[in-house]
């Protein structure tokens, strides 16, 4: 759960949004989150997202990927369903800010990273080529 914290707090701070500094403020977010929508309807939320979305893939990655997301819909059924606890138990303090140097950033006195910028005329296009999007220069 700690790993999870510090991966969203890198995230995080990627994206500008707030960061966590303690595993109680960590908790307090997740159970704000979860008042008006069970963490069960969010992961089935997403589940079916990403089983939308790689069952337009009519390739072996899309059913590579959708034999996965039946895998972890398994897993949800079988497992993480009997397990919630809506975030009601506490794991003990502990760091979780990022680690490295995404934790420069986020001490106090830290100068903010530039934004990353990149000329859009020399990436690659997509078109459509014979009914599949294709990468052109």
């Amino acid at each position: 759960m700690l790993a999870v914290f510090r991966l969203h707090n890198t995230v995080n701070r990627k994206l500008n949004k707030p960061i966590y500094t303690s595993v109680a403020d960590c908790f307090k977010q997740l159970r704000t989150n979860v008042k008006t929508r069970s963490a069960r309807e969010y992961r089935g939320a997403y589940l079916n997202h990403i089983r939308r979305f790689w069952r337009t893939m009519q390739d072996a990655s899309g059913f590579t990927a959708l034999k996965k997301i039946n895998e972890m819909s398994k897993i949800e059924i079988d497992y993480v369903q009997r397990h919630e606890n809506n975030f009601e138990e506490s794991i003990p303090e502990a760091n979780v800010l990022p680690i490295g140097p995404a934790l420069e950033a986020v001490l106090p006195g830290a100068e903010q990273p530039p934004p990353i910028r990149f000329d859009t005329r020399s990436a690659p296009r997509m078109g459509l080529v014979n009914g599949r999007f294709q990468a052109r220069r």
